[in-house]
């Protein structure tokens, strides 16, 4: 999505200090032999003799290069203050030469360690101080503010993969903040540092993070945003095209979602993981439009056709590894369960079940396609017995990877098939139990349909079983009345 960027790393060195200085910011013997010395005399080269007392104010960009990289940030601004100062240049001589050699390590230093966004943005003013100082050659100057300019840019394309990584481990709030503490700190417009391209990608970010927390109206919001930046942006329209499919997809907008996910399909030369994704995304679509057209429709071979091939030959190619073969999978499975071939299903399932089972660190892509296999499992149990074990693994790792959270609107629907499983089994009280933990889930919740089914099908096919077998609950006052009429 981004270009890859050089902001002229400096080579390293393997001198008796390189053990203690951040290796980011290491200069090469002969860049520190160029430096001012205490001792000796030139009349030849860059530099003139320089008396002792001139040696203070290098010490900064000395300790720089022998500091424990916790304290390096420290010294970066406190040498370029230093740096702009007078003293600096009454005792110096041909210093842009060594400044702009220092800046570039100071950048580099900055885009590849964790440093705090305020920290960052300090550093940028501290640049722009620098180089307001009438004692650089205008070239120099210029150099510092080009540098200025190109780490907000990079701290840009940082911020959004910062943004992704966040997502990815479940920690969305800190990639919204992230995303938002970024956006705060720039000069946003048409002659502002941000590039068009970045903000665009941080604004679709932004855009995800709220539809994991169900907030389409901020979503959509974010992604309005991009319509007023300078440029069409045309290498990030497919990302548009998706991130507006899936909080269309997200509000029950499935023809619309459809739409947008077959226009991403139909674009030629997409790499392979792009292409697993929008194949699964318009596969799950298909079967909600399925269940919307009474069965009776084409879809459920549209979405076969679509991602059969891929698994196939991702099989072949020893592609199972893949998180698209996994999301191609879960596809795949509600197809056939759909069509009703249950024992097709429950073996694929499986199959799922256990590479997730193998996953070191599953992201929350991941945790998600896990729980949705364990529901799909569920589904498919052959014994209410087994039913219950398996509803009651949904919610159990439901609760594993998002121990802090409040339970979403999936969780409700899970205990009304708990409510209809204990029933059977001839527990009355658990029954309600479950009924009720549903009920109050719902109370708070809204539809959902970020799983096939959940907010469709699955859930009319528990409420009419509740309705049909435990019709008691269905004319007392607990039960709602949308739950009922939907």
């Amino acid at each position: 999505m981004f270009q890859d960027q050089t902001l002229g790393c400096l080579p390293q060195h393997s001198g008796p200090n390189a053990a203690l200085a951040p290796t980011e910011l290491e200069i090469p013997p002969r860049e520190i032999s160029a430096l001012p010395q205490t001792t000796g005399s030139s009349n030849e080269g860059h530099y003139s003799r320089i008396s002792s007392p001139s040696d203070r104010p290098w010490l900064p960009l000395r300790n720089i290069i022998n500091a424990p990289a916790e304290n390096s940030a420290e010294y970066i601004l406190n040498t370029l203050r230093l740096a702009s100062s007078q003293e600096f240049h009454h005792y110096s001589r041909g210093i842009p030469a060594d400044l702009a050699l220092l800046t570039k390590g100071i950048v580099n230093y900055f885009t590849q360690s964790s440093v705090p966004i305020t920290s960052s943005v300090e550093f940028v003013k501290t640049l722009l101080a620098t180089s307001n100082m009438p004692y650089w050659h205008l070239s120099s100057r210029q150099c510092i503010l080009d540098f200025a300019k190109q780490f907000l840019q990079l701290q840009g394309e940082i911020t959004y993969r910062r943004s992704i990584l966040m997502r990815l481990k479940g920690d969305v709030k800190v990639s919204k903040d992230t995303i938002a503490t970024f956006l705060s700190s720039l000069n946003i417009g048409p002659d502002g540092w941000a590039r068009c391209e970045d903000l665009t990608a941080l604004y679709l970010s932004q855009a995800t993070n709220h539809l994991y927390h169900f907030n389409f109206v901020e979503a959509h919001e974010e992604v309005r945003k991009i319509t007023n930046l300078p440029g069409r942006q045309e290498h990030l329209l497919w990302d548009q095209v998706l991130c507006i499919g899936r909080i269309m997809r997200g509000e029950g907008r499935f023809d619309e979602a459809k739409t947008c996910f077959e226009i991403c399909l139909r674009t030629p030369g997409l790499r392979d993981s792009k292409r697993f994704l929008v194949q699964s995304a318009l596969a799950d679509l298909y079967c909600e439009l399925d269940y919307q057209a009474g069965n009776q429709s084409s879809y459920l071979s549209q979405a076969k056709e679509i991602v059969e091939p891929e698994i196939e030959r991702l099989r072949l190619s020893s592609g199972r590894h893949l998180k698209g073969y996994r999301r191609l999978l879960l596809s795949i499975v509600e197809v056939k369960i759909r069509q009703g071939y249950y024992q097709d299903a429950d073996i694929l399932t499986r199959e799922l079940i256990a590479i997730y089972g193998k996953l070191r660190e599953p992201d929350i892509v991941d945790q998600l396609g896990h729980v949705r296999a364990r529901i799909a499992l569920a589904r498919l149990s052959p014994t209410p017995e087994d039913a219950l074990e398996r509803w009651k693994d949904v919610l159990g790792w439901n609760r594993f990877y998002n121990p802090l959270e409040e339970e979403v609107f999936t969780c409700s629907v899970v205990y009304l098939f708990l409510c209809i499983t204990w029933y059977k089994l001839g527990d009355i009280d658990k029954s309600m139990d479950s009924f009720h933990d549903a009920m109050r889930v719902m109370e708070s919740k809204q539809c959902q349909f970020l799983i096939p089914g959940i907010g469709t099908y699955l859930f009319r096919d528990v409420c009419d079983q509740i309705k049909s077998t435990i019709w008691w609950l269905v004319t007392s006052n607990v039960f709602p009345e949308n739950v009922i009429t939907e």
